[in-house]
């Protein structure tokens, strides 16, 4: 089974509309588009600061826990979609 966590994107990242895999990129990209910085994404999240700048550079979140993750969406105003697919077969 392959978990795969995505945000909804904006003008500035993909198509509108588009979900992208959440990394630190689309993290930072998400938090400077709805005008947070670092301290305020941390109040809003209820994560301390120093938490929230590892996360930007990609360390750590694949060891986030689900709770955490989901008070960064709401920080950043988007829905978490959480897609669970069965394997893919591999074909020889």
């Amino acid at each position: 089974m392959k978990i795969t966590i995505t945000i909804e994107t904006t003008e500035d990242l993909h198509k509108p509309g588009q979900n992208i895999p959440l990394t630190g990129e689309t993290l930072r990209a998400r938090r400077k588009d709805i005008g947070l910085t670092i301290l305020g994404m941390a109040e809003k999240t209820e994560l301390h600061r120093n938490t929230i700048g590892p996360l930007e550079s990609g360390d750590g979140l694949n060891d986030m826990k689900l709770s955490n993750i989901n008070k960064i969406a709401k920080a950043l105003e988007c829905d978490l979609i959480i897609e669970l697919r069965p394997f893919e077969s591999e074909e020889s």
